[in-house]
């Protein structure tokens, strides 16, 4: 089985791909599921998943699609921008008139044929009406007619996002009215906390948030097991479980690390300390281009001398020595400490503390910072 040399399908680094399988997330996938096979108009069909940079929010998303799919959901995935409403309805339409057509063909009936009558009379129907809200209910309610639900997922959200207050102030319609509807959302906690305070509607604030923190080093230890086991990959004693460490609990890093690991093990021997070295090295070189470089680059240097100031301490960073090194009030300390929060760069531990949100970053910036 060593014909597989680039670790496909289990591993895929590329951002926006499916991976194979969601590794230690079996807790925020339950809540998803549940949430959608559940009854419409809770909290729990509208979630906000919540991360930092790297830790899988578009993995869980791809998913959440999947999952909703087959619980007989038509869906549209967006991203925020001035044509999103519009691609709403144009996901909703395809995805519907899909899924339509294979319950025809389920049914012996011609393929295709019902599919293509539900694009062309609701298409019509919407022509006929303007406004997103409006158009959105007549969707919605030729798909409820046809046993199906409409699941809309937005990925990155932004705030001061005129689109996003209309979707919110429409979803919260329908739902108010037991409308089989789900919104699922997806952003960094800067992104979120910014979306909150922008009031894009009330309901927002009773959406269940769903936390996306580091991955347990044993998921990605049995997870590399299974992969690479099946792979036909070797390794010497306790370098796998070396390699789930160096991870770091972060999902891109956990792909990257063991997409590199299956190029670079041999073909007859085993995976020893110097491959494990050089791969993870590689790693976090790519994760350093890829995610930590833009994350400096929407730093103030107020926030970059605050994130400097963390790196005397090994882990956690007291407020009190922070604001003696930075010289600054207790006013001025919060609002920077909030900033570097909301932008992903640290993370509090309660009692007064802070860490820094992404390993590895505090190594990447006392050498580029």
């Amino acid at each position: 089985m060593n014909e597989i040399r680039d670790g496909y399908p289990y591993f895929n680094p590329s951002f926006g791909n499916r991976p194979l399988h969601i590794v230690g997330r079996e807790k925020e996938l339950s809540l998803l599921r549940t949430g959608l096979a559940g009854a419409p108009a809770t909290e729990l069909r509208a979630p906000i998943i919540i991360g930092q940079r790297s830790f899988g929010k578009t993995a869980m998303l791809i998913e959440a699609e999947s999952m909703a799919q087959s619980l007989g959901f038509a869906c549209a995935s967006v991203a925020v921008n001035r044509s999103m409403l519009q691609n709403i309805l144009d996901g909703l339409l395809t995805s519907g008139s899909s899924a339509i057509a294979k319950k025809a063909h389920i049914s012996d009936v011609s393929i295709g044929a019902f599919g293509v009558s539900f694009n062309v009379s609701v298409t019509r129907e919407m022509d006929e009406v303007k406004g997103f809200q409006a158009k959105l209910g007549i969707m919605l309610d030729r798909l409820s007619e046809r046993g199906l639900g409409g699941c809309i997922l937005v990925d990155e959200i932004q705030p001061n996002s005129e689109e996003l207050r209309e979707l919110a102030q429409a979803y919260q319609h329908f739902s108010g009215r037991g409308a089989n509807v789900s919104l699922i959302m997806a952003g960094l906690p800067r992104c979120v906390s910014s979306t909150l305070n922008d009031k894009v509607s009330t309901f927002l604030y009773r959406a269940d948030r769903i936390l996306l923190g580091p991955i347990a080093t044993d998921s990605i230890y049995l997870y590399f097991k299974q992969a690479f086991g099946s792979m036909g990959i070797a390794f010497a004693e306790g370098e796998m479980l070396r390699a789930a460490r160096l991870s770091a609990g972060m999902p891109y890093m956990m792909q990257l690390v063991g997409r590199n690991l299956s190029l670079m093990a041999p073909t007859d021997g085993e995976v020893g300390p110097s491959v494990v070295n050089e791969a993870v090295d590689l790693a976090k070189e790519k994760l350093e281009r890829n995610v930590f470089a833009p994350c400096l680059d929407t730093m103030s240097e107020r926030d970059i001398t605050f994130a400097h100031a963390m790196l005397e301490d090994e882990g956690r960073s007291s407020a009190a020595d922070l604001k003696r090194r930075l010289g600054m009030s207790d006013a001025d300390y919060q609002q920077t400490r909030r900033r570097n929060i909301d932008n992903g760069i640290i993370v509090s531990n309660g009692y007064g503390s802070v860490s820094f949100a992404m390993p590895y970053f505090a190594e990447y910036l006392r050498r580029e910072g």
